[in-house]
């Protein structure tokens, strides 16, 4: 959407903030799904331990 802005706008900035999204956009994701991965093995974990 933001690439199809830059063009109809004609400002180059809105394609630049289009790839940035569009490279950091997957990879938020994966860190954020490891996080919430980690945080359920610890439960586990501890819950077997006591």
């Amino acid at each position: 959407m933001l690439l199809l802005a830059a063009r109809g706008f004609g400002r180059d900035a809105y394609g630049d903030l289009g790839l940035v999204l569009a490279v950091l956009g997957p990879v938020g994701v994966l860190v954020f799904a490891r996080f919430l991965g980690g945080s359920e093995s610890e439960a586990r974990d501890g819950a077997g331990r006591g």
